[in-house]
């Protein structure tokens, strides 16, 4: 998922099958906030005059889920704070998840069956469940369940719980996404190793004099290159314990630019850097937002370690991540 602070985002998405209550859970979690409430259903209806039902019978399929791309573009760029309740069936769209996973969080609001089935009838105003309601929204959840597992960022199941019991669930889950990881710290040979935990994305970090000896250590395993990026006056050299070249980027904030960042790139290809390989940056805040944004592009991302030389870029760029 994108970068975003869950626990305070600008908005928050709820998806999940009919008659999970995303609009009556939307209005409570907009309520809290003072934000807006953009229901896409509503929206709809709204903009057409027709509710879903009728869009359905004379239009076709086809055509509702058009609007309810649309809604949902719109939905998801409105300038102002607020909490989406998007329509069902969003999901089914490849192109509407890939909107949805850059939003921000995204909330699941997962139900039983028989918990959709009791809250929703058949009848006109739910074309889909004409006939067979509890039979249709089990095929249905079953079917669209991986899909709302891929775009969400946090599941909440709602069984048995009223909208503001919901709500609750919605904020704490954001809050505890939000939360920063807190890093281990043990001691390593008088340096200290701390390690930011971060699941399977987790990373060492070692801290103290005489660690920018210690490169090897933190290399991938099976690098065989490492390009060594720097500026003139930072002065400080490393040994990364595998063939190395050195590239140089001029000093000040005027150098963090795209074309530095294709020179870089250039740079590593000339040398024959591969994507099992790594890019080190040696200096300040500048040489390793440099360096970092050169190595995620290059071949679509190779590793890159920090020896940072200055206090904030310490803090920013290696255990602050």
């Amino acid at each position: 998922m994108a970068t975003f602070a869950p626990s305070n985002p600008a908005r928050i998405v709820l998806v999940g099958m009919m008659g999970a209550g995303k609009t009556t859970v939307g209005q409570a979690l907009a309520r809290r906030r003072g934000w807006d409430l953009f229901d896409s259903d509503a929206e709809i209806q709204a903009r057409t005059g027709h509710t879903v039902a009728q869009i359905w019978a004379t239009e076709g399929e086809p055509a509702f889920r058009r609007l309810e791309a649309e809604v949902l573009a719109e939905a998801l760029a409105a300038p102002n704070p607020c909490v989406v309740a998007a329509a069902g069936g969003v999901v089914l769209d490849a192109a509407n998840r890939k909107r949805l996973e850059e939003a921000g969080p995204v909330v699941w609001l997962r139900a039983q069956p028989q918990t959709l089935a009791g809250r929703v009838k058949a009848g006109t105003h739910r074309p889909l469940l004409d006939g067979d309601a509890a039979g249709v929204l089990a095929r249905l959840a079953t079917e669209r369940a991986p899909l709302y597992g891929e775009v969400a960022d946090l599941v909440v199941d709602i069984d048995e719980l009223d909208a503001e019991a919901v709500a609750d669930r919605v904020d704490a889950g954001l809050e505890e996404l939000g939360s920063p990881p807190t890093p281990t710290i043990t001691d390593d040979g008088g340096l200290a190793r701390v390690t930011v935990d971060l699941g399977n994305r987790s990373y060492p970090v070692l801290v103290g004099p005489g660690a920018r000896h210690r490169l090897l250590e933190v290399l991938p395993v099976g690098a065989r290159r490492a390009a060594i990026v720097t500026s003139p006056t930072v002065g400080v050299r490393v040994d990364a314990g595998v063939e190395q070249e050195t590239f140089m980027v001029s000093d000040g904030e005027a150098a963090k630019c795209l074309e530095t960042v294709e020179d870089l790139c250039r740079g590593f290809a000339r040398f024959g850097l591969t994507r099992a390989d790594v890019v080190v940056a040696v200096g300040g805040g500048m040489v390793t937002d440099t360096a970092g944004l050169a190595a995620a592009l290059f071949h679509r991302g190779v590793a890159v370690v920090n020896v940072a030389t200055t206090l904030l870029g310490q803090v920013d760029a290696a255990i602050g991540g």
